[in-house]
């Protein structure tokens, strides 16, 4: 039977909401029924603020229990919600037992930190919440690492092909290894300890990237570790869109270096007593010591992360991937495109998590076209209005106005060299590194969290700050110049592990690399065509034949050559050469081929005497072949001339 509304506190179906003939009803029957209302609506009221608690609400950041639960006698202050999670109440998120009045059977079978993968499914992902995000994520790169888990089987020389998680890790001595240094950068590493995301921090789940703390209720929380008698907390850690770029900072400052780079930093071999007391170095948590190079443009106009890398990218689209670039979903052109009026929606042809994300974040509809990345997805911040391309920062709210690439990208002759090549001012390199395994010494199991016996230690040799090289990427018909840097210069030990006296082995890989260090301007010609470096030839210089300019180059290298295989310290190639051995981390990457350096050599010996925007080199960026038609007697020839 359904119950009563009340009307002003009186059931509208009872007799007392109708006009009331006094003569009809007996002032006995009147006066019971006033003093059992009185009495009932007394219990109602107790009932009422045991179950709700007084409120502090303030516009959508108060709590709101659902008023069937008990948790809200002790935790009625809370405050620190936002829109969405308001109203849910708790057991929602943290299980235990709502009904119960008792402390210790109410947190019975709680959860204290929800949104741990392993336990998403009964929190987050519940029917009704977010439903199936568990499992897009449990299957993003972010969580299986199956590309670090593969090349890193690869170097070991293990089975490399196939999707890999890290949850599933082995103890082969490639396995072990990751174990032992890698495995706690993945989403499903376990958040044990409440607090505030930090340099630190590794897992957590959902949390990684929801969960924040203001500085005055991180204060706040660390205050009440310290201090066991303090009361319950009156904050709850807002659940939220607003993932800051400290929250990719912990994983994303490790390996690739990706979140240091944004902002300009470059890993040192500095001991933190040694750090310069200047402001071009800074000290992280882990004591490792950066200086400053230069900061990506974005970075610098104070785009965050997620601007360009979206849900379906950082928590999956559902498949499993087995290097990161297959689930790369944003591309340069999503933004920066030639024409303001392709690739768009209006608002109400949005998938429904699009624009439920867009109601989230407040911005308005009106008059505008959401643009369709190149991959497909639909994007948030970013659309066309009065016919100009905008995009809305979606932690600083901000509009910024987008520009089309340059003339000079949109070169025919460019049409395979990708923005980064071009634009990318500087990456992370290491040039050597000795690997080998200690069955003695203490070591920890990431995965395990456990101690054990035996490490695998690592002496790397110089941290370089330079351009990335550049190679060749051709994946389904499609053929791209991406940058690359040495991923593995590597003398690899594993006898200490495999208790095989001879199982040392020597490799030079080169990896892909996206280093997140763009710059407006890009690189000039000369940075490209004659520079040694870009073409995979390491450090050193160019000479030509002072008594016949129009000899060959020769080149010169700046690191001598690694006893292993010939070929200098920090190069990818020789010398208009090919590698004698597997070269590259990727199966789809490869340097460029003899004929393909003397092509981009043969524009290098022009811009000695050309400069990048002279008419002779515009017209070679139109047609190169008749550009060559026109040089003169003086011009210095070809390089396999």
């Amino acid at each position: 039977m359904n119950k009563p509304k009340l009307c002003g506190g009186i059931p509208k179906n009872s007799y007392l909401a109708q006009p009331i003939q006094s003569a009809l009803m007996p002032k006995k029957n009147i006066i019971y029924f006033i003093f059992f209302l009185l009495i009932g609506l007394m219990l109602w009221s107790v009932s009422r603020f045991y179950t709700w608690g007084p409120h502090t609400v303030s516009g959508t950041e108060g709590f709101v229990a659902d008023n069937t639960e008990q948790c809200n006698s002790c935790h009625h202050e809370l405050s620190g919600f936002t829109e969405g999670h308001h109203d849910i109440g708790c057991t929602a998120c943290h299980l235990g037992d709502a009904s119960a009045k008792d402390k210790q059977q109410a947190h019975a079978g709680i959860i204290p930190i929800p949104g741990n993968l392993s336990d998403a499914s009964r929190t987050c992902s519940t029917s009704g919440c977010h439903t199936g995000i568990d499992y897009r994520v449990q299957h993003s790169i972010m969580n299986t690492m199956s590309g670090v888990i593969a090349i890193n089987r690869l170097v070991f020389g293990e089975n490399h092909h196939g999707t890999f998680i890290a949850d599933s890790l082995t103890q082969s001595p490639a396995d072990n290894h990751n174990r032992d240094l890698c495995a706690s950068c993945h989403l499903g590493a376990e958040k044990k300890e409440l607090g505030p995301i930090q340099q630190e921090s590794r897992g957590g789940g959902c949390l990684a990237c929801h969960l924040n703390y203001t500085k005055a209720k991180s204060s706040e929380h660390f205050a009440k570790k310290i201090d066991a008698n303090k009361q319950v907390s009156k904050f709850h850690p807002t659940i939220s869109l607003q993932v800051s770029n400290d929250h990719c900072f912990g994983c994303h400052s490790r390996s690739g270096r990706i979140s240091t780079s944004y902002e300009g930093w470059h890993e040192t071999r500095l001991e933190k007593e040694a750090m310069p007391d200047t402001g071009s170095y800074r000290l992280l948590d882990d004591e490792r010591v950066f200086r400053y190079v230069a900061e990506d443009i974005h970075h610098a106009k104070g785009l965050a992360c997620i601007d360009c890398h979206g849900s379906l990218e950082v928590m999956g689209d559902g498949q499993t991937h087995a290097f990161q670039q297959e689930a790369e979903l944003s591309q340069c052109v999503d933004c920066h495109f030639a024409q303001a009026n392709h690739r768009t929606k209006p608002y109400d042809s949005l998938q429904y998590d699009t624009k439920t994300i867009i109601r989230l974040r407040q911005l308005d509809t009106q008059n505008k076209r959401f643009v369709q990345g190149i991959r497909g997805q639909d994007l948030t911040n970013v659309y066309i209005e009065n016919n100009h391309a905008y995009l809305v920062g979606k932690i600083n709210q901000q509009k910024y106005s987008l520009s089309p690439p340059a003339q000079t990208c949109q070169a025919p002759v460019h049409a395979d060299v990708t923005c980064n090549a071009c634009h990318t001012q500087w990456a992370p390199q290491c040039i050597d590194c000795h690997t080998s395994y200690d069955p003695k010494a203490p070591g920890f199991d990431l995965l395990a969290q456990k101690d054990i016996s035996g490490r695998w230690n690592e002496d790397l040799g110089p941290f370089l700050a330079d351009f990335p090289s550049l190679g060749v990427r051709e994946s389904n018909g499609k053929r791209e110049i991406i940058t690359f840097v040495p991923g593995m210069i590597i003398t690899l030990d594993q006898s200490g592990y495999t208790k095989l006296p001879d199982d040392v082995t020597h490799q030079r890989l080169f990896a892909p690399i996206v280093a997140h260090t763009i710059s407006a301007t890009g690189r000039d010609c000369k940075t490209c065509h004659a520079n040694p470096n870009a073409l995979g030839y390491g450090r050193g210089e160019f000479q030509k034949n002072p008594d016949n300019p129009k000899s060959p180059w020769t080149f010169i290298s700046e690191y001598e050559n690694w006893a292993h295989d010939s070929l200098p310290q920090d190069a990818w190639i020789g010398f208009l050469d090919l590698p004698k051995k597997r070269a590259v981390t990727h199966d789809d990457t490869r340097p460029f081929t003899v004929i393909e350096q003397q092509r981009i050599l043969e524009v290098g010996r022009c811009l000695q005497c050309h400069s990048d925007h002279s008419k002779a080199m515009r017209l070679a960026l139109d047609d190169f072949v008749k550009a060559k038609e026109l040089r003169t007697p003086a011009c210095l020839g070809t390089q396999s001339e």
